[in-house]
C-alpha cells in the first residue's frame, strides 16, 4: 500500500472518529464495555489465561463471560492498557483502531480486483458507510465494530492463501478467520455465505 494511500485512510479515520479524541467519556448504549475490560484486566491479574471468569459481574457473583461473549477485542484492549491508557481512553482508542483498520482492510481486500486508486475509493466508500458509525457511536457495539474490520481481512487473507497456496497464508487465513470467531458470532454466520461464494470464485478464477 503506497504510504499516501496509508495517510488518507488514516485521516479520514480520524476525521470520522474525531469524538473518541476528546477527553472523558462518551455515552453509549452498551455502557458496559469498560466494565468488560476491567473485567479482562482482572484475569490477568490474577494469573487466569486464557480469561473466563468475570468475578465482578453477575451481581458480584462472577460469570464466565469470556466463554461465550467476544474475548479477541479485549484481549487487544488489555495490551493497550498495559502501554498506561485507562480503561476509558483504552475502550475510545479500540473503537478508532476498529474504523481505521476496516479502511486499511477494505483496501487490501479491492486491490485483488481494482487498482489501487480504486481500493482507495473502496477503502473510503467502507468507511463512511452509515453503520459504522452507529455501531461506535449509538450502540457501542465494540465486538460487532471488530466484526466489520475482520471481515475483509478474512476475504484478503482467503484470496491471497487461493492465489498462493503456502503455509504462511494458511496461518494468516488461519488466524484471521480465528479473530472473527472469537469476535463476534453473528457477524461469523451473516458472512459466512460470502465467504463461500467468494472462497469459490477465488478457488476457480
Amino acid at each position: 500500500m503506497p504510504k499516501k494511500h496509508l495517510v488518507i485512510i488514516l485521516l479520514i479515520s480520524l476525521i470520522l472518529g474525531w469524538q473518541l479524541l476528546l477527553p472523558g467519556y462518551f455515552t453509549m448504549h452498551d455502557d458496559l464495555q469498560v466494565m468488560r475490560l476491567y473485567e479482562m484486566n482482572r484475569c490477568f491479574l490474577d494469573g487466569q489465561l486464557p480469561c473466563r471468569w468475570a468475578p465482578d459481574m453477575g451481581q458480584n457473583y462472577g460469570q464466565p463471560l469470556f466463554n461465550f461473549y467476544s474475548a479477541f477485542p479485549y484481549y487487544l484492549g488489555q495490551l493497550i492498557h498495559q502501554l498506561g491508557f485507562t480503561f476509558i481512553d483504552t475502550v475510545k482508542l479500540l473503537f478508532l483502531i476498529s474504523l481505521f483498520l476496516s479502511g486499511v482492510f477494505s483496501y487490501l481486500l479491492g486491490k485483488n480486483f481494482v487498482s489501487k486508486n480504486a481500493a482507495l475509493v473502496i477503502a473510503v466508500a467502507y468507511l463512511v458507510v452509515p453503520y459504522h458509525a452507529v455501531d461506535i457511536f449509538v450502540r457501542g457495539a465494540l465486538s460487532e465494530s471488530w466484526g466489520l474490520t475482520l471481515v475483509p481481512l478474512v476475504l484478503y487473507c482467503l484470496f491471497r492463501l487461493s492465489r498462493l497456496p503456502n503455509s504462511s497464508n494458511s496461518l494468516l487465513f488461519a488466524l484471521s478467520l480465528a479473530a472473527l470467531l472469537t469476535t463476534h458470532n453473528i457477524t461469523t454466520l451473516i458472512s459466512l455465505p460470502v465467504f463461500l461464494i467468494m472462497g469459490g470464485y477465488a478457488l476457480f478464477v
